[in-house]
């Protein structure tokens, strides 16, 4: 292998006013043979740092020597660029292993769904429930190793607009979403892949949202508190695995249905936009597990409800992205502030949005102007705050559902392939 110092060695002997014919044959071949790993490895500026430079100058009162010196630099700087050229063109050849993002069909869902959940599992595979035209009382599992659908137990009710929520032990709550009013809410066994009834919440809600605790509660939040979504007072509730039972919070500040809530790195819960009594909802406020209270923090820059998406970013910033224009922003719990993100590069909600294993959060299917559904896909960069473009999807979707799987690819269901549309049962899978 050929030691950096040959390079070193050639250099200095041209600096020197040498020139390259007076530097050992073998330590010529070896350092141009070296060139190209060498302007790979470091930055060219390294052969001109004061380690490269000999104590000995070029004489300007000897012509051949400084010939000798210029031509032997000129030449050993060709080499180094044209191998630098030779390497970049060729991984923009290669692409440097680059795999450009697929999309690809899984096999489809036993039924059609829309308005569902899809749950990952602690083994792998994923529970989609409840949704449809009518609404259904129907589960099913994706195995993601084999790419097939199975059906599972039936639960007790109906559901659309439902959340649910895996929990600590594997289980996963489903709660809400009944098309009579009814309050009740039900757990999922992937032991037995059977449904059983657990205690009511403490009042009906749809159109809610649902997030896991730290402590291993699930906290119910806003939603319609009849079948129709009407509203109703401030509230929401929680939910103990270990009991079974449901308690109400303090007083949330507001009605909100349909809101955005995402748990932050400290615990508390952040909940913004929905619907409120009047017009959409630009304001947010925090729920602190510790004190059981709700407190407003800063507002959105604009006002948003149905087809909003809220992710919770490494850094602890809270990405809510749709709305007029793509309109997206960050909002940082350090200091209570919203700050906008460049605008989606395309849609204006509808989507579903996942964060990938690299930190990027990927936004697919939505809504474009005039509520036609999209087959985009775009990628938010926080580290630019920038959107772009990715490979389409196979098809439209307008509330497509996206869960992240254990291989670091994403899986989308269902949806609508057109605004106010009947249900998918196609499903496909994002590889980035």
């Amino acid at each position: 292998m050929t030691s950096n110092l040959d390079f070193d060695r050639l250099l200095e002997a041209m600096l020197a006013a040498e020139g390259p014919s007076t530097a050992p044959p073998e330590t010529l071949d070896a350092a141009l043979r070296a060139s190209r790993a060498v302007s790979q490895r470091r930055p060219l500026v390294r052969a001109f740092d004061g380690r490269s430079w000999p104590a000995a100058t070029v004489s300007v009162a000897n012509p051949q020597a400084t010939r000798l010196a210029t031509i032997g630099l000129v030449a050993l700087l060709a080499v180094a660029l044209v191998a630098a050229a030779v390497t970049v063109g060729s991984r923009l050849l290669r692409l440097d292993g680059f795999v450009e993002p697929t999309w690809t069909a899984t096999g489809s869902m036993r039924e059609a769904r829309l308005q569902h959940t899809s749950t990952l599992l602690l083994d792998g595979r994923v529970l989609v429930a409840g949704g449809g035209s009518a609404t259904l009382a129907t589960a099913e599992l994706y195995d993601p190793a084999t790419e097939t659908w199975s059906a599972t137990g039936n639960g007790s009710a109906s559901r659309a607009w439902a959340t649910a929520t895996r929990l600590i032990g594997g289980k996963v709550l489903v709660a809400g979403g009944t098309l009579d009013g009814d309050p009740s809410a039900e757990l999922w066994d992937p032991a037995t892949g059977t449904w059983t009834d657990t205690r009511p919440m403490t009042i009906f809600r749809t159109q809610h949202a649902a997030v896991l605790l730290p402590d291993g509660k699930v906290l119910v939040i806003g939603g319609g508190q009849t079948s129709v979504g009407v509203p109703g007072a401030p509230s929401a509730e929680l939910f103990d695995p270990a009991t079974g039972t449901w308690t109400s919070t303090g007083p949330m500040t507001v009605w909100r249905a349909s809101p955005t809530a995402a748990v932050l790195h400290d615990g508390t819960v952040l909940a913004a936009g929905g619907f409120g009594t009047g017009p959409l909802l630009d304001s947010a406020e925090l729920y602190d597990p510790d004190t059981d209270t709700w407190t407003p923090t800063g507002s959105m820059g604009v006002a948003r409800a149905d087809g909003t998406t809220a992710t919770l970013l490494e850094d602890g910033t809270v990405l809510v992205a749709g709305g007029p224009g793509g309109y997206a922003e960050t909002y940082d719990p350090a200091t209570g502030r919203w700050t906008p993100t460049g605008p989606m590069a395309e849609g204006e909600g509808g989507h579903a949005a996942t964060l990938l294993g690299d930190g990027r959060v990927l936004a697919s299917g939505g809504t474009i102007s005039g509520g036609v559904a999209s087959n985009v896909a775009q990628l938010y960069d926080p580290t630019t705050r920038q959107w772009s473009l990715t490979t389409p999807m196979l098809e439209p979707r307008i509330s497509g559902v996206a869960v992240l799987l254990d291989d670091g690819s994403v899986l989308v269901t269902g949806g609508s392939s057109e605004n106010q549309g009947g249900p998918l049962s196609s499903a496909e899978r994002f590889s980035p």
